[in-house]
This record gives C-alpha cells, structure tokens and sequence, in this order.
C-alpha cells in the first residue's frame, strides 16, 4: 500500500490504528503537515499495538512537520511485545514541540525483538526522548541493525541514542550507528538536563558485544558516551571513530565508550577525540566502577578530572594503553570542594595517563607518550586551589603493578598547589607500587604574576613516582629513568612558595622502597621573585 501525502488534524497510524497480529511485505509512504495545538501521534504503520505484534520485511518512509511534539515513529507508535526483522525506515521529523521519537519504534512496555533492521534520515526537534531506531523498550534484543539518523535537539531536557535511548533490559550485538547527534541549545545559559549515547543513552542491564559509533556527537549535557551515556552490565568487543564532546555540569560523566558505566569494558578502543568542559571526563569511561581490560585510546582526552583510560573509576583497569593526548577542560570553572575519595575532601583538578582519579587497582597499563600540558587560570577561579598530575593517575587510593608511563611535562600559572609524578600526583591511602617504570622526564613549572597581596602560599611538589602523599607507600623493583624537574617563579623575593623533590617520591610521609632505582638528576631552579 502507498500513502502519497495525508494532511488531517490528528493522525494516530498510516495503517492500522489499534493493531496486533503480523504485517508483512508492506510499504508506506506518509507526509504530514501539522500547525495547531494539538500533539500528533505518527507512525507508519501501527500507531498503538496492545497485544503481540510481528512485522516483517516492510519499508516504510515518514515525514512530519508540527510545531506542537507528540509521537513520532517510522513504525510503531508504541507497542508491548513487538518484533521486527529485515525492516527498512526513512524518517524526516520537524516538530518545536516536545518528542517521544524513534526511526522505527516509538516506545515498548514488553518485549522487543528487533534484527537485521535499518533507519535512515533526520530529526529536528526541542526537548525529546528520542533514538535511531527506538525511543525506548523495557526488555530489549537488538542485533545487526544500523542507524544513520541525525538528531538535532535545541531544548534543554533531551535525551537522546544513536540506536535507542532509554531500557531496562537491553542486549544489543553487531549494531551500529554514524549519524550526528547533536544539542544546540536556543537557550545556552538555562539549566540542562540530559544525556546522549552514540548508540544507547541508557540501561539498567546491558550486554553490548560487537558493536561500534561512526558518527559525531556533540554537547552532550549531563552525560555522554561514545555507545553509552550510562549502564550497568558489560560492554565487549566495540569500538568507537568519532568524536564525542559534552558540555556538562561538576557531576556529568563523558566517556569514548560509556559516560557512567558500573560493570565491565573489555576489549574496546576509541580513535576519536573526547572532550568535556567540567565533570569527569575519559577516553573509555568517565565515572563509575567494576573493571576496564584490554582497551586502547589514540585520540585526544580533554575535561576537568580527565584520565586517558577512565575520568574517574573505582574498582580494576587492567592491560590498558593510552597512546593519545591529555588536555585540561576548555572552561575550568568546576568547584570540587566537596569532593571525596580515599579519605580525603579536596578541591582539584586531577590529570592521569590512565585515570584522573582513581580507587583500586591498575596493573599492566601503558602510557605511550609523554604527558605534555599547560594551563592557565583565571585569578578568582575556585576551581585552581591544587592540580593533581600524573603519568599514570592523578590521585589515587590503592594499588599499581607492571605500568609504565614515559613522563610528564606540565606547567601552571596562577595554579596554588601543583603536585605531578611520573606515576600518581597524589596518594591518598596507603598504599603499593610493584615493578613500574618511568622512562621520560618529569618536569613542573608553577608561575603567578599578580599582586602580592592576593598570593597565598604556592608550592610544587614532584617525584619520580609520586609526587605527595601523607600515608606510608611502599615500592618495589620501580624504576625512575629521566631527569626531575621543579620550578616555581612568583613575582616578588617576600612570596611565599616552596618546591619539594625527589628521584622517587616528593613530599611523602613515609616511602620504603625495595629494589628500586633512579637513573637521572634532579633539577631545581626555583626562583622566588
């Protein structure tokens, strides 16, 4: 059947109002053009399906412009336990209102079983809930399916998935997506909320193998990933070429693969570039816990607490290489004072190879390059009281094994209390170091030229393997190669400032070492005024 253009008040299905059963075979073509008051419910072929539905080998192409939201779908408006195989959609959505919106299903309250399906086309719309394929699906089975749906929101409540935005309970195999999703909001200043997924924005349970994010995805809000906004489950076998970007507040989570991910990420990698404005920011994951095995980051890694591997991550990484690029936040203006790990209430900015912050274990990860970073803050700045730098981990609390980090080079001006290592910034536990190596050297330089009168007391403190902790470390068969150098510049001989040194630790309460060496010199040209 072919639908050439409907222009009716409200139109709730091109097909079947109230359906249930099987469809098979079928195309659909529908226009829509809608100006009133009234929020439309539009799709393709099924606008409510209440019972069991199957739809086979159907192609359907949906266009709709309103200014009014609604639902939209290229399918199904909603349904409960729906399945759908070898289907193709075209959608084209333009609406200023408020959206439930999916390239073949709007929203499933039972089972879906979606294979071998594909969307294509664009969505503009305001705030919305909206995915390439689905909207969301509370139990859901997604397997060699594709999307190249470009979603464009302009509200500041959007949430939104490459693939499918919101499940409970998803299991998505050798899927993928390359459309833009993008959030330009009409409002940049209002407050925000959201997240976006290059293939899922979020789900309670979720078992993703196979899988990969061609695309582009940019300003996400609250949270944003690479395939995942936010999940629990494990993620295996994926990758991401794209670029992911977020514009979130102190507490949002970016990631290459996931933004907030509490479960496993295992043999992944990421070739975009990621990058955040405040919040935690990773080339793999941004918060959250459980392990990360096996994955490789190449692209450039930018936000406020930033780690090539995980922003910040409880739990294992574990045989991990980044072999990419640190950069700090483009804005700085996050205020971490209340912040908590290990012990400890800090306001920071935290930079590692692997992670920003870190508690647990990392064992068998590489560095490849040299951390190389300069930034400069605003004087009134909150957010500059103390950085946080190291080749593998900013700050930690627990335990690394068998990493190697090839140095770091940072300088800060303006910036209080500057802490960098060739392994950690900051220790905050007891605790261990087992057969690491640094082969690079490790250099920080702290300057300030504003009045005396508004400068506190700065400091740098530097080491080999860790620049500063008040707990007892221990090291073993470690080994520092390249030099360690400290400097501190401030505008006048009556500033305060120090800088402490050291071929393994800096200011440390108490380092026993076992088996370890430095093979460098330390170099310390502090010049106070």
């Amino acid at each position: 059947d072919l639908v050439k253009s409907i222009q009716p008040d409200c139109l709730c299905s091109a097909r079947i109002g109230n359906g249930y059963g099987e469809i098979s075979q079928c195309r659909v073509e529908v226009s829509i053009t809608h100006t009133g008051e009234q929020k439309l419910h539009v799709a393709g072929l099924v606008g409510k399906a209440e019972e069991e539905l199957s739809i086979w080998d159907c192609e359907t192409d949906v266009s709709l412009a309103n200014t009014s939201g609604g639902t939209f779908a290229g399918m199904v408006g909603s349904g409960k336990d729906t399945t759908f195989n070898n289907c193709i959609s075209r959608v084209n959505l333009v609406s200023g209102g408020s959206v439930t919106a999916g390239g073949i299903l709007g929203s499933s309250t039972g089972e879906v079983i979606m294979t071998r399906c594909t969307a294509t086309g664009s969505m503009e719309m305001s705030d919305c809930s909206a995915g390439g394929l689905i909207s969301s699906a509370s139990d859901l089975v997604l397997g060699e399916c594709c999307a190249s749906v470009d979603l464009q929101a302009s509200g500041n409540d959007v949430f939104m998935g490459g693939l499918v935005e919101s499940s409970e309970n998803a299991a998505v195999y050798s899927c993928w997506a390359d459309g833009t999703l993008c959030i330009d909001p009409a409002d940049p200043d209002a407050y925000a909320y959201g997240h976006v997924g290059g293939l899922l924005g979020s789900a309670d349970t979720l078992a993703m193998q196979d899988c990969c994010f061609l695309g582009d995805m940019r300003d996400a809000y609250d949270g944003g990933g690479g395939l995942a906004a936010s999940a629990t489950g494990i993620i295996r076998n994926c990758y991401v070429k794209a670029s992911v970007s977020g514009r979130g507040r102190d507490d949002s989570a970016l990631g290459g693969i996931a933004g907030y991910m509490s479960g496993t990420i295992k043999d992944c990698y990421v070739t975009g570039d990621v990058m955040g404005l405040d919040g935690y920011v990773g080339g793999i994951v941004g918060d959250g816990s459980g392990t990360v095995e096996n994955c490789t980051v190449t692209g450039t890694v930018g936000g406020e607490i930033v780690g090539g591997i995980g922003g910040s991550r409880s739990g294992v990484i574990k045989n991990c290489t980044f072999n990419g690029n640190l950069t700090g936040s483009t804005s700085c203006t996050g205020d971490h004072a209340n912040r908590y790990l290990g012990g400890y209430f800090f306001d920071a900015h935290c930079m590692g190879g692997i992670a920003g912050e870190m508690s647990g274990t990392i064992s068998g990860c590489i560095v490849e390059k040299q951390i190389r970073n300069s930034r400069t803050y605003d004087i009134w700045e909150e957010g500059s009281q103390s950085d946080y730098i190291g080749g593998i981990a900013g700050f930690m609390a627990g335990q690394m094994t068998d990493c190697v980090s090839r140095g770091l080079s940072v300088s800060r001006k303006h910036c209080f209390n500057l802490y960098a290592g060739g392994l950690v910034g900051e220790a905050a536990e007891d605790m261990i170091f087992d057969n690491c190596r640094v082969e690079g050297n490790v250099s920080a330089s702290s300057t300030a030229d504003y009045y005396e009168e508004l400068i506190s007391n700065h400091f740098v403190r530097l080491g080999g393997l860790l620049a500063s902790s008040s707990k007892t470390i221990q090291a073993g068969s470690c080994i520092v190669d390249g030099s360690i150098t400290g400097v501190l510049q401030l505008p006048r001989e009556e500033s305060l400032g120090s800088v402490v040194i050291g071929g393994l630790g800096g200011n440390v309460y108490k380092l026993t070492p076992e088996s370890c060496q430095f093979n460098g010199t330390l170099v310390y040209p502090a010049s106070l005024g």
